[in-house]
């Protein structure tokens, strides 16, 4: 028989997490498996999270990090352990719109509103509503969910395994917030003609979760694409439970661009928690 215990956890708001996180670390000693499988989608560009980072951003892309940061020491107690990051081929979203790799905080900034009013305004048309900013946005949040298994790559010193994967285009109903119900129903039974059935897009994901550990072992990024100092390998990325860390953009591949995003990322959460000990205090 398997035991499954289920704690409520809500991405969109750093305090579930921290609850989520301290409930977990209460009954348990150690975390063998993390699989950071959020994502999701709207067209709106006023949908906030809890903490007024714009969705995609909170929920796909800050949310994990919160949560894989405050379960790192359950992560760290188990052997073998790893974090699944599941990005996705949208990833190269951002490089097809014309964006460069010293962009990305630019870009995040302003989609979240933290542009500095008396400072320079760059014209970078993250904002706006429409299927196509949301498609955008989509795509640089799970950019970052790679930048992110990079960054625990190069933190963990191969004690912990960090991979990322596309789990194929599945016939869900993650576009619901996309179009009309009544077109989704009708492209829905069409999909499941050529799209992967829920089943099928788990499989890469399970099979990061499950294969031996040798397969998940760092890739070294090319010279151009490497900080100065620091690990000059990334995480692997998977496709079809193979391993394709050579399909990804060279954005993606990018170590540098992957640290000024995580930097900005840290950034923004000591700002957030500054401002919660602000509102504690008063």
């Amino acid at each position: 028989n398997i035991m499954c215990d289920l704690l409520p956890l809500d991405l969109g708001d750093f305090g579930s997490v921290r609850a989520f996180a301290g409930s977990f670390n209460r009954k348990f000693k150690r975390l063998d498996v993390l699989v950071n499988n959020a994502g999701m989608m709207t067209t709106g560009d006023d949908f906030v999270t809890e903490q007024d980072f714009e969705r995609h951003t909170g929920v796909n892309f800050l949310g994990p990090v919160v949560l894989t940061e405050l379960l790192l020491p359950a992560i760290h107690a188990a052997k073998n352990s790893r974090v699944v990051n599941v990005s996705s081929a949208a990833h190269r979203l951002p490089t097809k719109s014309g964006f460069k790799c010293n962009e990305l905080p630019a870009l995040l900034s302003e989609i979240n509103d933290l542009l500095p009013e008396d400072g320079p305004q760059p014209r970078l048309s993250g904002k706006g509503s429409g299927t196509g900013k949301a498609f955008l946005r989509y795509g640089l949040s799970k950019l970052c969910n790679i930048y992110f298994s990079h960054d625990l790559v190069q933190r963990s010193n191969k004690s912990v395994r960090s991979v990322c994967l596309h789990p194929g285009v599945v016939a869900t109903n993650f576009p619901l917030a996309l179009v009309s119900e009544r077109f989704f129903n009708m492209f829905y039974y069409v999909s499941l003609l050529f799209l992967k059935t829920s089943e099928e897009g788990a499989q890469t994901t399970l099979h990061c979760c499950l294969c031996e550990d040798e397969e998940l072992t760092s890739v070294p990024s090319s010279a151009a694409q490497q900080p100065v100092s620091g690990p000059k390998e990334g995480a692997r990325y998977f496709v079809d439970c193979t391993n394709a860390s050579s399909t990804m953009t060279p954005m993606a591949q990018d170590l540098l661009a992957g640290r000024r995003v995580m930097d900005w990322a840290r950034r923004q959460l000591l700002r957030v928690e500054h401002e919660n000990a602000v509102d504690v205090d008063d």
